[in-house]
């Protein structure tokens, strides 16, 4: 077809209730069965009137051949306008008129050189039963609680290494 020449507006269907001969005069309501049956079909379409005239008539006709089959009267309108030229579309991306801010560059990472181990604090103060358990090889034991009122060493101890 043409493409960006002719448009289909619309399509109306009309129907209207299919009332059998069963139906007691005033009921037809209430009667079983009701149906809906294609009264009438219309269409509009708008063509471009830059569209020869011979293939304006032929998709007209077209379009009534093909829902004749349904076998319901059918009318198809048709209104014919100039339609707008389209503009051509740019082959390349235009440029802003003004240029975008680049963001400065990023600073390629330095490797820092490895710093010397952090020094040792010096041992935690520990108590009588503590030091006790330290030169004995028991593994894990956990930390001994501290009970109100006894004392704590002031000074570090100098362990000695086990014999």
């Amino acid at each position: 077809m043409a493409p960006g020449q002719a448009e289909l507006k619309f399509i109306d269907v009309r129907v209207a209730k299919a009332i059998s001969a069963e139906a007691t005069p005033g009921f037809e309501e209430q009667t079983p069965g009701q149906e809906f049956v294609v009264d009438h079909v219309e269409v509009a379409l708008t063509l471009d009137a830059k569209l020869p005239a011979q293939f304006r008539k032929d998709l007209k006709n077209l379009i009534k051949s093909k829902l004749e089959m349904l076998d319901v009267p059918l009318e198809v309108s048709e209104s014919v306008i100039p339609f707008p030229t389209p503009r051509p579309q740019p082959q390349q991306r235009e440029l802003p008129p003004y240029p975008y801010p680049q963001p400065p560059p990023q600073p390629a990472p330095r490797a820092e050189p490895q710093a010397a181990p952090a020094p040792q604090p010096p041992p935690v103060p520990v108590c009588r039963e503590q030091r006790r358990c330290q030169g004995a090889d028991v593994g894990w034991l956990p930390p001994v609680q501290q009970q109100p009122g006894a004392r704590v060493h002031q000074q570090p101890l100098q362990l000695k290494p086990a014999t």
